[in-house]
């Protein structure tokens, strides 16, 4: 992780590698994703960004959004916030004590969209599947938002990355979340959290079991098993 970036006195950033000149972050570093410290984190507390230098104008623009969705005394005002269901689980994770182990809205090498969180502790991401990924989003059909989860699962499993997806409807039950976060952590694969047991897809045009579906698409090396109806995939 890149904890070199600074500001100096007009909160522009630079960077300090040690026994090398101090280096100005300009756009001839768009290309590379840099990890930046969050401002304005919490007393005790400390959040990263992972951003492209042109993404970062100034200091406000890796303001921290886990301790404002989560430290009661923060100011919000003029701050796009996230989503309510990304608050749900930024506020999960701020309860468990294990907020500085994850960092929000980060694009994957495998593909093309940012996912909702990463774990840079244990190299997993996350994300929070609310009722646009089973109605439809963006004038994008169900069916066509279904598919493409299934295509991002199914790139993830060949290339042995970890993700958790996360059921909004089981953000209501911390703990639960909490199991699937240590399951992903000590077995890696697809973990799915219980509302996906009885969860239905439409997949060209045929309904099934949301678990089922994602068997059938996943490499037939895939294993499935099941923890307190956590749905893990993991590949043999």
């Amino acid at each position: 992780m890149n904890t070199f970036v600074e500001y100096d006195d007009l909160n522009m950033p630079y960077i300090v590698l040690p026994g090398r000149p101090i280096q100005p972050v300009t756009n001839t570093l768009e290309r590379f994703k840099l990890w930046w410290k969050c401002s304005g984190c919490a007393h005790g507390r400390q959040h990263f960004r992972r951003l492209t230098s042109n993404a970062v104008r100034d200091i406000s623009s890796v303001r921290c959004l886990i301790c404002l969705c989560c430290e009661s005394s923060a100011d919000a005002q003029g701050v796009a916030m996230p989503c309510s269901n990304e608050q749900k689980f930024m506020q999960i994770v701020w309860g468990l004590g294990l907020d500085g182990d994850y960092t929000h809205r980060v694009a994957a090498p495998f593909w093309k969209y940012p996912l909702d969180f990463y774990n840079h502790a244990q190299d997993f991401y996350i994300q929070i599947d609310g009722v646009s990924h089973r109605k439809g989003m963006h004038k994008t059909s169900a069916a066509k938002v279904q598919y493409r989860d299934f295509k991002q699962m199914r790139m993830m499993e060949h290339g042995r990355d970890t993700i958790v997806r996360v059921h909004d409807a089981d953000l209501q039950n911390p703990s639960v979340v909490h199991e699937a976060l240590i399951i992903a952590k000590a077995h890696g694969g697809i973990v799915l959290t219980p509302s996906y047991v009885n969860c239905e897809v439409e997949i060209r045009g045929f309904k099934e079991k949301y678990v089922d579906a994602l068997e059938r698409v996943l490499p037939c090396d895939v294993m499935t098993r099941c923890y307190n109806n956590i749905s893990l995939f993991q590949t043999m």
